[in-house]
């Protein structure tokens, strides 16, 4: 008789393997780009060579993902400028007009074809992980490693465990995710078998549990003198790189507690999530309000690049804000930050409160300590200072006024007036901070709910905080 687990994972595998047709599908369309490329490859009369990579390549993908990875191999004797360059030229060509230049670390086109997002991006080839120039080098590697490696019963299990983690909101190296990648999916049923085995042995990780499949350390302690992650993996083609390094502590602790779960209770919502209803601008009012916290908004007017440089660029931003509210003596007790990844971001960072009284105290150095006549000097002579100097509990307190006692006022009169740089903000937000950049308090931002319902979502998400599996 057939387990509890292994009958939800035939249902899965029913609706989320690809059938016969979509591989047919797939593979016309993979086709018919590789042979373009080849195409323009020999009209350019160039030494390159298109190949097919990823979850396609490998087997492995989802029914309904639409994305497929060309990349173009070039002898490692070709200038690197020169490589991407023909690289993007290629790309475009093949393209049938409908494409963008990317920018990550490295440059690709991404071109819509047939329905799927093409990704075509220029790289070396090399045959071992010391040759590379480029991090996208190795990617073949990872290919031709799997096609040897990988157990054709293996493809099942792993579009389980890329399923699971999708349903349960960390799949995905990306920062916005910071989460597990489909390599690393790979990977771990590589180690551990399959998808069962991958969530039993998760919940025995213990800090930065390290798992090195080719065995290129001596020991796991010397793991983690290299590296600093929660969840350490060795790439089977690259023993200076932890294939789980996107990994956070969070998603880490997500996948463990939906593991427990589902081992516990197995069920199909794991897989296929139900959503958190996106709450009304009233209902948001009003919880807000119940919350008796005060919540600022930067909204951002930003520009279409890379995903990935977006949300690295406000990440950085948003921190150096909490930075400014800290220093100010506002107290955050979270934040998040939402993105339409072309032509929107909002920072939102909770406050215990977005007001402050006037006057803060300042304690000095111990009474009789050399440094007190400076002290002194100081703050008599300061058109700030309130109350005192005087002694309490052996050492020297002033009472001064405060430059700000409204987090609103503070944040935008820095991003007014200062430099981005000046504050920490990365270089794209400030330039669309002072472009059309706006502060708000509490509802002042509920239009926007209104009017963008991935917005409402996100708010929504952010008070209720629940993880997917437990709706």
């Amino acid at each position: 008789m057939k387990s509890k687990i292994q009958q939800i994972c035939e249902e899965i595998l029913q609706e989320m393997k690809p059938d016969d047709k979509e591989r047919t599908q797939v593979a016309q369309t993979v086709s018919n780009i590789l042979n373009q490329l080849k195409k323009e490859v020999k009209k350019a009369g160039i030494d390159a060579h298109p190949e097919l990579e990823g979850s396609i390549a490998h087997g492995t993908w989802i029914s309904g993902e639409r994305d497929i990875d060309i990349f173009i191999l070039f002898p490692l004797n070709y200038p690197l400028d020169k490589v991407k360059t023909i690289g993007l030229e290629l790309g475009k060509k093949a393209s049938q007009g409908k494409w963008r230049e990317r920018y990550a670390e490295h440059p690709f086109i991404e071109a819509n074809i047939d329905g799927y997002r093409v990704d075509i991006v220029p790289c070396y080839k090399i045959s071992k992980f010391s040759e590379r120039v480029t991090s996208v080098d190795r990617t073949p590697l990872h290919t031709e490693y799997l096609s040897k490696s990988m157990k054709e019963d293996f493809k099942d299990e792993i579009i389980l465990l890329k399923a699971f983690m999708k349903g349960i909101g960390v799949y995905g190296a990306e920062i916005r995710i910071n989460g597990f990648s489909g390599y690393l999916c790979e990977l771990l049923i590589l180690h551990y078998g399959s998808f069962e085995k991958v969530l039993r042995n998760a919940l025995r990780w213990k800090t930065q549990e390290a798992i090195d499949i080719e065995r290129h350390y001596s020991d796991s302690e010397t793991m983690k003198t290299i590296f600093a992650e929660p969840l350490i993996l060795i790439d089977p083609i690259d023993p200076t790189r932890n294939a789980a390094a996107a990994v956070s502590g969070d998603r880490l602790g997500d996948l463990k507690g939906a593991a427990e779960a589902f081992l516990k209770d197995p069920s199909t919502r794991f897989f296929k999530p139900k959503l958190l209803e996106p709450l009304s601008a009233n209902q948001l009012k009003a919880l807000m309000k119940s919350r008796g916290t005060d919540t600022l908004f930067i909204l951002i007017p930003s520009q279409k690049i890379s995903p990935d440089v977006i949300w690295g660029e406000l990440r950085k931003s948003l921190k150096a804000i909490k930075k400014l509210l800290d220093l100010n003596d506002f107290t955050a007790i979270g934040s998040d930050i939402w993105s339409d990844e072309e032509k929107e971001a909002i920072m939102a960072i909770e406050l215990t409160s977005a007001n402050l009284p006037s006057v803060k105290s300042h304690q000095g150095p111990a009474a009789g300590d050399p440094s007190q006549q400076k002290f002194l000097e100081k703050h008599l002579q300061n058109n700030k200072t309130l109350a005192g100097p005087w002694i309490k509990e052996g050492k020297w307190v002033v009472e001064l006024k405060r430059d700000f006692t409204n987090a609103k006022d503070l944040v935008e009169t820095k991003l007014r007036e200062e430099s981005p740089a000046a504050m920490g903000i990365s270089k794209d937000v400030g330039a669309w901070v002072k472009e059309g950049g706006r502060v708000l308090l509490n509802e002042e931002v509920l239009p926007l709910c209104d009017a963008n319902l991935s917005f409402a979502e996100f708010l929504t998400n952010y008070f209720k905080k629940l993880p997917t599996w437990v709706l």
